[in-house]
């Protein structure tokens, strides 16, 4: 049988799996799993490209950068170890912040937070999420029940500030689609969608609806075709539906979302609702001490307005 492999962050599985949906691709290509490029090794990365490649069938792939990690993860490198007959198909690295404007993972954090946010949220702490509302009132020293208030209004300027940054994520995509020449084009699809469905979980978790577009053209440039049922089992599988993140009441104000919003917080094994998702991000930063979070603050949202308006103020 033949094989494939799929390069790019979380969302290359999160796509096989979505593939193997369709019986008829099953019954032609095995997946050669390998892990996130953000998360594989280097000796497991040199078997990558010395034994799984050559043998590839189809190679799916998304544009990282050849500076990625130091150099040789990116794309460019890895295409150099393909056999001449492999189909390529490429796909753009996913991302949209317009749901979730005001919210980013942190680079690094202490042991002691990581292991924190792992027992409180379910996730490692540079997987977590922070929005910066709810970090502005924790240094404005808040009570819980006005930060809850900040969170879904906001401060001044973050409407004008969650417009400009989903303008500037699906620029950021558009660009990269012309720039690599992608395949497999999602900005459109995006853009004309976004206020009607809900299309993304977190910022690089896009719904199963994403997804099963981007396993629909890749099927296409095959010559297959799924099923109408298959189809509708593209969308429902949502391999990255965890975790899951409140949308701001200012975010679907400035953005005029149709759609009901997720109003609780979820992960594989925690379900919180916005106001304990407060206080679990409270308990974090009483942890982490305050000259820490406003350093963080700084490092995550240097140009949000509101933050630069009340940083002198507060810190």
């Amino acid at each position: 049988m033949n094989t494939y492999c799929i390069l790019g962050n979380c969302q290359a599985n999160a796509i096989a799996s979505t593939l193997q949906v369709c019986a008829a691709f099953r019954e032609q290509y095995a997946f050669q799993k390998i892990k996130p490029i953000h998360r594989i090794s280097a000796e497991d990365h040199r078997h990558f490209l010395s034994e799984i490649l050559p043998a590839a069938a189809l190679f799916m792939y998304q544009p990282i950068s050849e500076n990625y990690r130091g150099g040789g993860f990116g794309f460019a490198e890895a295409i150099k170890h393909l056999d001449s007959k492999t189909k390529v198909i490429s796909y753009p690295s996913i991302q949209f912040y317009g749901y979730h404007a005001a919210a980013k993972t942190p680079a690094d954090l202490p042991m002691d937070i990581r292991e924190r946010c792992r027992a409180v949220f379910g996730l490692a702490g540079v997987e977590l999420f922070h929005y910066a509302q709810v970090m502005m009132a924790y240094l404005k020293g808040m009570p819980q029940d006005e930060a809850l208030n900040a969170f879904h209004e906001g401060f001044e300027g973050d409407e004008d500030f969650a417009r400009r940054r989903c303008a500037e994520s699906l620029g950021h995509l558009r660009k990269s689609e012309i720039a690599h020449d992608i395949d497999i084009r999602l900005h459109d699809v995006i853009a004309e969608g976004f206020r009607r469905e809900q299309l993304f979980w977190s910022p690089r978790h896009p719904s199963g609806k994403i997804l099963g577009l981007i396993a629909e053209h890749a099927l296409a440039k095959l010559g297959i075709t799924p099923t109408e049922e298959e189809r509708a089992r593209f969308v429902r599988r949502d391999p990255l539906k965890l975790p899951q993140y409140p949308l701001q009441a200012f975010v679907r104000k400035a953005l005029a979302l149709e759609f009901d919003p997720v109003t609780d917080f979820r992960a594989r094994e925690v379900v919180m609702t916005t106001p304990e998702l407060i206080a679990a991000y409270y308990s974090v930063y009483d942890q982490l001490g305050r000259a820490a979070v406003s350093a963080m603050m700084t490092a995550l949202f240097p140009t949000l307005p509101s933050w630069r308006a009340m940083s002198e103020e507060i810190v």
